[in-house]
Parts: structure tokens; C-alpha cells; sequence
């Protein structure tokens, strides 16, 4: 988790706020796979702070993302209706969908790449 939350710190000043933000959930995703049923209880500790006291990795990582989503919104490269929590969830639930599959890594890949697709190119409607 340390690797982790020194990547984001690195990547809250790199060039490219799209590519510095799709390396860090890529990272995230690739530790959630990694260990297993982890990657649920960190994010769900995480965004749950007002009923789960979380520690302060956990913190760290979940203020981390939502830094480098904020930046990627006011450079106006993702939806700027892209919530932080709905996005930290759903790379833990890409973990949690792929990590039993034959070809996880590459299936994690993949549904990261249209999470990723839909927050440059799309929007949430209401």
C-alpha cells in the first residue's frame, strides 16, 4: 500500500492529468487483484468513514483517487460529473468481478479500459 500512495503523490504532478490518473487506478486495480478480496474492504472502509473507522492507508489511497479525479476534471479530461467514490468502487468491484477468472489480469484490463473510456468520453445521465 505504501508503493501505492507514493505512485498518486508522484502522479498529482505529472504532465498528463488523464494518463497520471488512469496509471494510478491501473496500480489500484493491480493491488485489489493481487490481494484478493482485499480490494472490496479497503474501498468499503474507505468511503465509509462515517461508520467504519478506517486507517490511515486506507485514507490515504481513498484521498489520493479522489485528488487525482479532481484534477482530471478541472483539466476537463473526464466527465465533470464523475463522482470519486462511484469511481473507487467500481475499480474495486473491476477486482472483485475479474480476480476468479482464467484470464484475470487481462479481464481486469479490459473492464478498467472501459471504466476509463466512459469517464473520458461519456457522463453520467440522470
Amino acid at each position: 500500500m505504501a508503493g501505492l500512495v507514493d505512485l498518486g503523490h508522484r502522479l498529482l504532478t505529472a504532465e498528463d492529468a488523464f494518463d497520471a490518473l488512469s496509471t494510478w487506478l491501473r496500480a489500484a486495480l493491480g493491488h485489489g487483484l493481487t490481494y484478493r478480496g482485499l480490494s472490496a474492504a479497503v474501498m468499503n472502509s474507505a468511503l465509509d468513514r462515517e461508520t467504519d473507522p478506517v486507517s490511515s492507508w486506507h485514507a490515504q489511497m481513498f484521498e489520493l483517487g479522489a485528488a487525482l479525479l479532481a484534477r482530471a476534471r478541472r483539466s476537463r479530461v473526464i466527465a465533470a460529473e464523475a463522482d470519486d467514490a462511484d469511481v473507487l468502487r467500481m475499480v474495486g468491484a473491476i477486482a472483485w468481478a475479474a480476480q476468479d477468472a482464467p484470464d484475470s489480469p487481462a479481464r481486469a484490463d479490459r473492464l478498467l479500459t472501459l471504466l476509463l473510456n466512459g469517464l473520458r468520453h461519456g457522463g453520467v445521465q440522470p
